[in-house]
């Protein structure tokens, strides 16, 4: 809303003001008598402020002592000459409200008489044009114009304040007009928000803009400039196999994607930048962390997914998405791709807190052999699996004996892997069984353990001259001789 006149001082210095002739007027009108051309409603406003404005005689406007109200209007103020009355609504108090969303659009001259030949002239200005949108879009940059002039988006029109336009837009034809809405550092804008959405599948965006002074819309609304949007390519297809699979994880991207990581901490969602795939296969682990080191704030992206421990010896702690979408290419104008998501939930707990038995194998006459016995586990949904070099995985589908001599260092893994479909089950965390060479030590392992052995350490353990018995862990004692 711009108050355009008043009866006192009415200036008008290429803005929506206008200029007031008093030529006769009844100084009792004159002096209470104002109006406002509201370039948003596209209204004029008559207000009688000591007094009522009130319609008669077929809704004819008229002021408290029985003038009724003309208006003439012409491209200027010589050519603004011939008068007709004012048909408008009134308030039943001292305003009424006159549509001239007719006159709206050129540059042109309003006078408003209380007379039909304009010798008592209660007030006069000029009238701005609409502006002259015009919208282009190279190669997926959208640029905006009023005639010569460039109008920059973020600075001109979508500021919270200072801005010199307004936008108001509607998608599709059949679309409502809405409000572009401001756009802060942590938000976008509506309108913004829309044309993304626009881009899934494509369509039609209509565009209107008017000028602001001082905050308050200071020219009619410009005719609409149409935006068609092409639609986005379909998002990439994704797959990772996590179904008995039988190496370490590796998910292979490509180049010619990019993905960014998304997780729950404490509650709240936080994401990474969106970051390249790489041609090779990458493990879990490497995949988060380069995400991380792409992110321009890097610290506390870090700190924020570091909190939960995301991956914990290359098993998934905590659940997380992965959205990954074909790059844009700027050069053709092809934005980036819809997104696939990829939804990742936390692996199974590791075999240091599941029950994979483990015994050491009798040799001959009573002595103990340097030989390890693993039995199936018996976890619904899981199978277990050994290796001996972390590359090449096996199904514990009976009881497997390992020799010494045929492992690295004494040393066999295991780690359980989903054999269901239904979620995203990553491998657990893998322990590492190491056998003596002579038999002759029992095991402690590290953790919440409870893997029953004989003559083994788990992980990093010492070894213990003592019968088979378990280990509860956390520096538990042994207890219940087996």
């Amino acid at each position: 809303m711009t108050k355009l006149f008043t009866m006192k001082s009415l200036a008008f210095a290429g803005t929506a003001a206008f200029a007031l002739a008093l030529a006769g007027a009844p100084q009792a009108q004159a002096e209470q008598v104002g109006g406002e051309v509201k370039y948003d409603t596209q209204t004029l406003e008559i207000t009688n402020t000591n007094g009522t404005v009130t319609e008669s005689d077929g809704e004819l406007l008229q002021l408290d002592d029985g003038v009724l109200v003309y208006y003439a209007y012409g491209k200027d103020a010589e050519k603004a000459k011939k008068y007709s009355p004012i048909v408008a609504e009134a308030d039943d108090g001292n305003k009424a409200v006159y549509d001239i969303s007719k006159l709206f659009g050129k540059e042109g001259y309003i006078k408003v008489a209380a007379d039909p030949l304009g010798q008592q002239i209660i007030t006069e200005g000029k009238l701005e044009a609409a502006p002259s949108l015009k919208i282009k879009n190279s190669k997926g940059q959208l640029t905006y114009s009023n005639g010569s002039e460039n109008i920059d988006l973020d600075t001109q029109v979508l500021k919270a304040e200072g801005s010199t336009y307004k936008l108001k837009y509607k998608i599709g034809a059949y679309g409502e007009w809405k409000e572009s809405g401001s756009k802060s550092e942590d938000e976008l804008s509506d309108y913004e928000k829309d044309l993304e959405k626009g881009k899934v599948l494509g369509t039609t965006v209509y565009v209107r803009i008017a000028k602001l002074t001082e905050g308050e819309q200071s020219s009619p609304w410009s005719k609409e400039a149409k935006l068609k949007i092409a639609a986005k390519a379909k998002a990439p297809k994704i797959s990772v196999k996590t179904v008995n699979i039988t190496k370490a994880f590796e998910w292979k991207m490509g180049e010619k994607v990019e993905y960014k990581i998304t997780a729950t901490v404490n509650g709240s969602s936080k994401e990474t930048a969106w970051t390249p795939g790489a041609k090779e296969g990458k493990s879990l682990d490497d995949i988060i962390s380069a995400a991380v080191a792409a992110t321009q704030n890097v610290e506390a992206i870090e700190q924020k997914l570091g909190e939960e421990k995301i991956v914990q010896d290359s098993a998934l702690a905590s659940p997380i998405d992965v959205q990954v979408r074909t790059k844009a290419d700027d050069s053709k104008g092809k934005p980036a791709s819809n997104i696939a998501i990829l939804s990742l939930v936390p692996s199974k707990e590791s075999p240091l807190n599941s029950v994979i038995p483990v015994s050491v194998v009798e040799g001959k006459k009573g002595k103990t052999a340097s030989a390890a016995a693993i039995e199936p586990t018996k976890e619904e949904g899981y199978v277990a699996q050994y290796s001996t070099d972390q590359k090449k995985w096996k199904a514990v589908g009976k009881q497997v004996t390992l020799q010494y001599e045929k492992l690295d260092s004494g040393k066999v893994y295991v780690r359980l892997v989903s054999t269901e479909n239904e979620y995203r089950l990553l491998p657990s965390a893998v322990t590492t069984i190491t056998i003596p060479q002579d038999g002759s030590a029992n095991a402690e392992a590290e953790g919440k353990n409870k893997i029953t052995a004989t003559g083994f350490k788990i992980n990093d353990g010492e070894w213990k001259e003592q019968e088979c018995k378990d280990y509860t862990g956390e520096g538990a004692e042994w207890s219940n001789p087996s």
